[in-house]
């Protein structure tokens, strides 16, 4: 499973960044090897509108889920109907809620998230 992390640093002991639009990481693991892909997302364009870098990213890539602080409604959109289970409200260090991922302890969103400006 290939899940997603925005988060402020480009390695586990990161902080998770609390919005995905304009996060200076997306951190990609996949939980079957523990392999870690680190994409760029400094340059991000912060215009808003369905082409944000991240989220074609992660789309592209194939990941089963996304764990963040907070995504805006149409982020939220788009990844659900490609398929990919969304963690909101989440803090810490990457590693912390990868943890918390794998012992179950984390449920996905169930539908779209206020609007928040600039996640």
């Amino acid at each position: 499973m290939k899940i997603a992390f925005s988060s402020f640093g480009p390695n586990l002991m990161s902080q998770l960044s609390p919005r995905v639009r304009g996060c200076h990481y997306l951190l990609i693991v996949d939980t079957s090897n523990m392999h870690l892909e680190v994409f760029d997302n400094k340059r991000e364009d912060q215009k808003d509108g369905d082409g944000c870098q991240a989220v074609q990213f992660m789309v592209s890539s194939k990941v089963n889920a996304l764990i963040t602080g907070r995504c805006r409604q149409d982020t939220f959109r788009i990844l659900t109907d490609a398929g990919i289970h969304v963690y909101l409200n989440q803090s810490g260090t990457v590693k912390e809620v990868l943890e918390k991922y794998t012992q179950g302890r984390l449920r996905p969103a169930k539908k779209s998230p206020t609007v928040h400006k600039g996640s």
